[in-house]
């Protein structure tokens, strides 16, 4: 079913990203406060298994989100997003720091996927 309980949350959520991704890039928020990426990538996360929780439902309704399916979704797209950072020269790998700054990212993206986890239960259990 097209319409089930994890499309609003999810295009609330990517609407919500998308909002704080386009004016941090624009008035330059992520260089001048290095910290603000960590909600983004938490969000981001959280995100994705709800999209992941839409799709699931969308084409089998019947198939649960494992904390474990939800995990690697969050660090596969994650590490996809990094990997496009990389490629668009966003980010730098001779650049310093840039590992520590990516597993920080991965990190955030890992949080996130566990809390759009335990949301997907709670909308879930709630009916």
């Amino acid at each position: 079913m097209f319409w089930n309980k994890y499309l609003v949350p999810s295009v609330a959520v990517l609407l919500l990203v998308a909002t704080l991704h386009a004016v941090f890039t624009r008035f330059d928020v992520y260089w001048t406060l290095r910290w603000v990426d960590i909600p983004v990538h938490i969000l981001a996360g959280v995100w994705i298994i709800l999209t992941l929780a839409w799709i699931l439902g969308w084409f089998f309704p019947e198939t649960d989100i494992s904390f474990a399916r939800a995990i690697i979704w969050g660090l596969i797209v994650g590490g996809l997003w990094e990997i496009g950072e990389l490629a668009l020269g966003i980010n730098l790998a001779t650049a310093h720091g840039y590992v520590a700054d990516t597993l920080k990212d991965l990190t955030n993206d890992f949080i996130g996927a566990a809390i759009g986890f335990l949301a997907v239960r709670w909308m879930k259990n709630k009916n």
